[in-house]
């Protein structure tokens, strides 16, 4: 079982070893956070969502504490009543034990139950499997698909957006 809390600073230590390989980082937040992943650009990222009132960084954690995943809860629009699902992550050596569904169905329950959204949306692309599978697992439906080209990777990937509702 986890547990989501706010995300804390010493969250990094532990998340920047969950990925070893650029195109992990890559597929992870599509070059939105700066590469070397460190604790300075885990660092950057938490001072950027501090600034912005729409939206928060979570990280699921184990029966004793110690971070297992993370999230970030972005784009929060309270007319429409939806926000937006991002940088998914769970810890490499914990991966196929469930936990990523753990902590998607956590998520859910805390925006749809606490935070009171409507629906809850999010993009991955199409090569990443195993997250594709289990956000549609948890209730999550395609809306869309685009192509995205990324000149730093010199590719193009297919992402495919998703819509989870109440």
């Amino acid at each position: 079982m986890i547990r989501l809390r706010p995300y804390k600073t010493k969250d990094a230590y532990s998340i920047i070893n969950w990925i070893s390989q650029r195109e992990e980082f890559f597929l992870w937040c599509a070059d939105l956070i700066d590469y070397p992943f460190n604790v300075e650009s885990m660092n950057k990222l938490n001072d950027e969502f501090d600034k912005d009132d729409r939206g928060c960084l979570v990280t699921a954690i184990d029966n004793s504490g110690v971070p297992v995943g993370f999230a970030a809860l972005s784009k929060a629009d309270f007319e429409s009543n939806n926000v937006h699902l991002g940088f998914v992550l769970v810890d490499n050596k914990l991966r196929g034990q469930r936990i990523g569904i753990q902590l998607i169905e956590s998520i859910k329950k805390y925006c749809f139950d606490i935070l009171n959204f409507d629906s809850i949306t999010l993009k991955v692309f199409s090569n990443n499997t195993a997250a594709v599978k289990c956000y549609l697992s948890c209730g999550f439906n395609e809306t869309s698909r685009q192509t995205v080209n990324f000149s730093s990777m010199n590719k193009q990937y297919e992402g495919i957006s998703m819509i989870c509702k109440k």
